[in-house]
């Protein structure tokens, strides 16, 4: 059985959509969703190392902006890194953790997820079979 010493111990390091460094993803707070283009239904949440969502958190609009710009620009560069983003159908499935949706995902089956995505079936169908399998 884990102990609370135990869990602070935990590690799993994750990649800043913003800045890039690497830090421990138990840390990540979600800062902004973002929609890919109009035609896309899934939500992307990112989540910023605790120095960067602080001057998020601060920033006017316009440095908002900047950051959530080169939060996307990161990841359309370098799509293979463990980057602190997930999906708001995977943050359901988890209970509203946010770690949990970016360790395990949603668990629901890539053509499933197109079609949600596409706007062809609607997640509130799809979501409570999911929700709280992790």
């Amino acid at each position: 059985m884990l102990s609370i010493d135990m869990f602070d111990r935990i590690t799993a390091k994750g990649k800043c959509p913003n800045c890039t460094c690497s830090f421990n993803a138990i840390e990540a707070t979600p800062a902004f969703p973002v929609v890919g283009s109009s035609n896309q239904k899934i939500i992307l949440e990112f989540a910023l190392c605790p120095e960067c969502y602080k001057e998020f958190a601060k920033g006017s609009e316009k440095q908002q902006k900047i950051f959530i710009k080169n939060s996307i620009d990161n990841i359309v560069i370098n799509p293979n890194n463990e980057w602190t983003v997930t999906n708001h159908l995977a943050i359901a499935a988890n209970s509203g953790s946010f770690f949990n949706a970016w360790q395990y995902g949603s668990g629901i089956p890539k053509p499933i997820f197109d079609l949600i995505n596409q706007g062809v079936i609607d997640d509130v169908v799809v979501l409570p079979s999911f929700i709280g399998r992790f």
